[in-house]
């Protein structure tokens, strides 16, 4: 992610095609009401990118446009959680199927560049009206264009990401931000951190939880997010006003608001209320939602205290964790797992995560999850890189014992343990990662990492029964 600051520089030349008044390719004609999944750039074939355009599309007039910018290059799946809204109010989606958060050797620049130079010369965007939406890194790629050249982006949906690296909200945005983030997302608290920034300059903004980790947001809340940038336009005369949009938005917050009051969560009724009252002044009558702050404003003030503390206590027992984490790891002799275990709290953790205060559960598996994700993927890919493998174990052995179900971690520790010289213990944990549910019987058989076990009868034996598991029986005619 913090590589992605590196195509700053580029993105500044990415928004000046806007400015130079390029108009759009007129031969182009694709299916409407579809996702095609894969349009080469014209600008640059070695990348591509799925497209949605809407049922009455006409490339006689002008329309928003979404950029959506997935962590790992889905653009299809990207697509599909805009698909629904984007049909409703009229987008046209452009998602990028190469855009890779963790991966240095990928050309994010390069990638973005070649999708605004397409998304502008091939489609009759609303120059006005262009919006980016990202998951995780991709986030912070929405950002990044946003930042690159104030006025470029309307607004973004970034979920599960904040800013890039070294990049801050010092004045208030000249853009809308929708933000979401699963209640167990390890950026939850990152999300939450933005908010308030958000909050302190009054920049119109919103942050939807849901249930859930790390992650796109459910399609109802991508849903939400576009109907709500629609209003942000209505009120900004990107757009022209529609009552019947922003009534039917409005309505939706006010009947959450009853239900969030009503299950006794007064501070999530009083903020959505507050902020419904000053999105929806001026587009429909909005007595209701500030009646409901001004009833709501009392008995907010403590939860939202209490809200408060428990994110600073989270945010430093997260702080703490990965801190004992590291420095175990850079231990030499490295400890054993049990003494990692014990010193990073899991066991008490996990304990907390199925008692006490629900609030207290969410925050006690936030931790794990942010414990989870560099056991399981920073840290190894860091120490393997370095061609430390059994360091890389260790870390790799404290991810499993967080989520033992995960054939991924499991298959990477076999990994590891076979780099490190450890084929007995590597075979084991290949052994559990395929009865955990790992079926790549391809990859497997040609992984350079697993070179050291190739020639084992277990190996052998183990390839044989996910590559049996592959091949489905003919039924019978």
């Amino acid at each position: 992610m913090r590589r992605a600051i590196a195509a700053a520089a580029v993105l500044v030349a990415i928004s000046a095609i806007r400015m130079r008044g390029e108009e759009p390719a007129a031969g182009d004609h694709y299916p409407t009401g579809k996702i095609v999944e894969r349009i080469p750039c014209r600008s640059d074939a070695r990348f591509s990118f799925a497209l949605y355009l809407p049922s009455r599309f006409d490339p006689a007039r002008s329309w928003p446009m979404l950029l959506v910018l997935d962590p790992r290059g889905r653009g299809a799946l990207g697509a599909e959680r805009f698909r629904e809204a984007a049909e409703e109010h009229g987008w046209m989606i452009v998602s990028s199927n190469d855009t890779k958060s963790d991966d240095a050797t990928t050309p994010n620049g390069d990638i973005l560049e070649a999708l605004w130079t397409d998304a502008f010369t091939r489609f009759p965007a609303d120059p006005k009206r262009t919006y980016a939406a990202g998951f995780s890194g991709g986030a912070r790629f929405a950002f990044l264009i946003a930042l690159a050249r104030p006025g470029s982006l309307a607004g973004v949906i970034v979920s599960g990401g904040g800013l890039p690296a070294g990049s801050a909200i010092r004045e208030k945005p000249a853009f809308a931000i929708f933000a979401t983030a699963g209640n167990v997302d390890f950026n939850y608290q990152e999300m939450r951190q933005l908010d308030a920034t958000l909050d302190k300059y009054r920049s119109p903004h919103r942050l939807a939880v849901f249930d859930g980790g790390h992650e796109w947001p459910p399609v109802a809340i991508a849903s939400e997010a576009v109907e709500w940038l629609e209003t942000r336009a209505m009120k900004s005369d990107l757009r022209p006003r529609d009552e019947k949009v922003a009534a039917a938005a409005y309505a939706r917050d006010l009947a959450r608001v009853e239900q969030l009051e009503a299950s006794g969560d007064a501070a999530s009724a009083y903020v959505l209320a507050e902020r419904s009252a000053a999105d929806y002044d001026g587009l429909v009558p909005a007595d209701r939602a500030r009646e409901a702050a001004a009833r709501l404003r009392d008995k907010a003030r403590k939860p939202l205290d209490q809200a408060l503390s428990r994110d600073s206590r989270e945010r430093a027992t997260v702080d703490r964790v990965l801190t004992v984490f590291q420095q175990s790891l850079a231990t030499f002799p490295p400890p054993p797992v049990a003494t990692v275990a014990r010193r990073t709290d899991i066991a008490a953790l996990q304990k907390q995560t199925g008692a006490g205060d629900p609030e207290d559960r969410l925050s006690a598996r936030r931790v794990l999850e942010n414990l989870w994700v560099q056991a399981a993927f920073y840290q190894p890919t860091s120490l393997l890189a370095k061609k430390e493998a059994g360091r890389a174990a260790l870390s790799l052995e404290i991810a499993v014992l967080i989520k033992p179900d995960r054939p991924g971690a499991w298959y990477d520790l076999a990994c590891a343990r076979a780099l490190s010289g450890d084929p007995s213990r590597a075979l084991e944990a290949l052994r559990t990662a395929i009865d955990r549910g790992y079926k790549d019987a391809d990859h497997l058989a040609a992984d350079e990492d697993l070179k050291s076990i190739r020639q084992r009868p277990e190996f052998r034996a183990l390839l044989e029964r996910i590559a049996e598991k592959a091949v489905k029986p003919v039924k019978p005619s």
